[in-house]
């Protein structure tokens, strides 16, 4: 039996292997044709005529924290391919990464990385690229896959495992770099914030690296919360991007990052958001067929799965009435939910609507966690994909507290994204394993299919645009 298991595993291994060599030498000739002279890419290539170091230390005193990501983007800029190598190697981190620590399937990472991949290409690209495609990964990518290599301790402590001899080597070195983006430090907190709960709440003593990784978290933040040029920046930005940020509320803030948030999610032409619900309502209608008389919880997920769709209707519907005349007050307020992603008195819509379109989206927040209860139950499983969601949707709504929220655009919506990635991983994974019948995966499968098809073929043709044209052009 031991061998046998041995075996597996091995066998395991190498698909993993050859699935990561296969789809990197894919994601490899993809990159040859990313333009990497555009946008903000240009601008730091100019600075690599001065020493590094009085570079780092002016854009410290004077602009932004994030002096290790810069160190590293500022030369690739300059050499172009290496970063190609690097991002490839990123991409296929966090795939093996994500694979490893949300995966469902007993520690086989195969068949996880394999959806995973595929699930990638939902992720609209422009979201890649809004400030030049190497300033933008490197930034907000590449932050990613390495802060969840430095989740890995806080895994193990809540598994009960021991950490490898090469993660106290190399956890630390990537949560310094992670932990340099402000989005990905705050997740990283909650995360080990959650492991000294557990600490307190289980009497369990943490791992020293564990506690390492704390102590580097706290060391980042101070090194944010202290830099002088985030507050000259914030100032600058302030006045150029958004001058009447400053006489904001605390909370309105947090109502332009919600409305900016979901109306990113909701809009047409993204379809990660349309996965989630669709995984769930097929495993709801798997375990109904065992359970009779349980119709009335079809009905609220049923009609999240298919909300999108409305939504996605309401734009031409709008277009067609109004070019009959027939425009109504009720259509207008249909109008503001499509359109307004600002604060009453940035746009032209009024109060109501606004806060027609917050109570929507507040709605849509609703169903999402109760679909997810009902689906699983009181469970460990839906306290973790709660979490996930929550920390990846929060990271998101909390740039609303920038004055550039708006201008950032979706790059700051990569760990949102990514967070509705592993739980739609771990439902399907889940419904996969569930003893499901043929019919029930193969409708799961068109659906997924007919939701991808678009996105996908978006996506292709931003990676291999000609070099010299500037994305999103």
């Amino acid at each position: 039996m031991e061998g046998r298991r041995e075996g597996k595993r091995l066998d395991d291994r190498k698909k993993s292997v050859l699935f990561l060599l296969l789809t990197g030498g894919l994601l490899l000739l993809l990159h040859t044709r990313i333009p990497v002279d555009t946008h903000d890419d240009a601008a730091f290539a100019t600075y690599w005529t001065r020493p590094l170091w009085k570079v780092l230390k002016w854009r410290y005193d004077t602009w932004t924290s994030r002096i290790l990501i810069e160190g590293a983007l500022i030369p690739l800029t300059v050499f172009p391919n290496i970063w190609r190598i690097l991002n490839v190697g990123m991409i296929l981190l966090f795939v093996w990464c994500t694979a490893d620590l949300f995966g469902v399937g007993g520690g086989k990472r195969f068949p996880a990385m394999g959806i995973l991949f595929a699930l990638l290409f939902t992720v609209p690209l422009y979201s890649l690229h809004s400030a030049g495609w190497i300033t933008t990964t490197v930034n907000y990518l590449w932050p990613l896959s390495l802060g969840l290599v430095a989740m890995r301790p806080a895994k193990h402590f809540f598994c009960g495992e021991k950490c490898a001899g090469w993660e106290c080597a190399i956890c630390p070195l990537c949560l310094v770099y992670a932990a340099d983006l402000e989005q990905m430090c705050a997740i990283l907190s909650g995360v080990y914030l959650l492991c000294g709960v557990h600490a307190l709440a289980e009497k369990k003593k943490p791992s020293v690296l564990c506690c390492v990784q704390a102590g580097l978290i706290v060391l980042m933040l101070c090194l944010i919360w202290l830099c002088p040029g985030n507050r000259i920046r914030l100032a600058a930005e302030t006045e150029y991007w958004f001058p009447e940020f400053g006489e904001l509320s605390f909370l309105q803030k947090l109502l332009w990052g919600w409305i900016g948030t979901f109306q990113h999610y909701m809009k047409e032409g993204n379809f990660l958001f349309m996965l989630l619900p669709g995984v769930l309502l097929a495993q709801l209608a798997t375990r109904y067929q065992r359970e009779k008389n349980r119709k009335i919880r079809m009905l609220l997920p049923a009609l999240f799965c298919f909300f999108p769709y409305f939504y996605w209707g309401l734009l031409p519907l709008w277009e067609y009435l109004r070019a009959r005349g027939r425009l109504l007050g009720g259509i207008e307020l249909l109008r503001a939910l499509v359109y307004n992603a600002q604060l009453p008195g940035f746009s032209p819509y009024t109060s109501l609507q606004t806060g027609f379109q917050a109570a929507v989206f507040l709605g849509l927040c609703v169903c999402l966690p109760v679909t997810i209860f009902l689906v699983h139950g009181r469970s460990r499983e839906t306290l973790l994909q709660l979490l996930i969601l929550g920390a990846g949707l929060l990271s998101r709504v909390i740039v609303g507290l920038s004055p550039t929220f708006f201008t950032s655009g979706g790059r700051t919506a990569i760990y949102a994204s990514a967070a509705v990635l592993i739980v739609v991983l771990r439902n399907v994974q889940i419904f996969l394993q569930s003893g499901a019948g043929k019919a029930a995966r193969t409708v799961l499968f068109l659906y997924f299919v007919l939701n991808m098809i678009h996105s996908v073929g978006l996506n292709l043709f931003e990676f291999i645009q000609p070099a010299g044209i500037a994305p999103g052009q």
